[in-house]
């Protein structure tokens, strides 16, 4: 009975240092590109690259992007 316990207490703690080591490389990851231009929205508009035939999006994460004809990101603020 104390070695189950021993194992199954292990087993949890490996699991939850795997799954938090994950989360800080994640969110490591996603804070590495910090590119920040202050003004508003019309100026940043008018300082990104805006290929012929492109697109502009602005995504879930707040980055305004542009987008060449094939899909590919040309710039990004």
């Amino acid at each position: 009975m104390t070695k189950s316990i021993i194992l199954i207490s292990a087993l949890f703690t490996y699991i939850t240092l795997s799954l938090a080591t994950n989360a800080l490389a994640n969110i490591a990851q996603r804070d590495e590109v910090h590119r920040y231009m202050p003004g508003n929205f019309s100026e940043v508009v008018n300082a990104i690259a805006k290929p012929d035939h492109g697109a502009l999006s602005v995504g879930n994460d707040g980055v305004l992007r542009s987008f060449s004809s094939n899909g590919t990101v040309m710039d990004f603020y």
